[in-house]
């Protein structure tokens, strides 16, 4: 079966490391890509990169520092 139309498909790039500093982040290549609608980064959502079951004091995004190994 495949995709319907207007589908979207998203991906998302783990953090490699387990605690672990991020310098730079470049995604200008990636935007470039045929077919890519959207990359989105902690800058794109600002204060939405927030969440939690009772207070959102969790990143859903990594912004300046990974806490695991895997996180998005």
């Amino acid at each position: 079966m495949g995709p319907l139309t207007g589908e979207l498909i998203a991906g998302i790039v783990p953090s490699p490391l387990a605690r672990g500093r991020v310098k730079r982040l470049d995604v200008s290549a990636a935007r470039q890509i045929a077919g890519v609608a959207a990359i989105l980064t902690h800058h794109d959502l600002g204060r939405r990169n927030l969440f939690g079951p009772v207070v959102k004091d969790e990143l859903l995004l990594v912004e300046d520092e990974s806490a695991f190994l895997g996180q998005p």
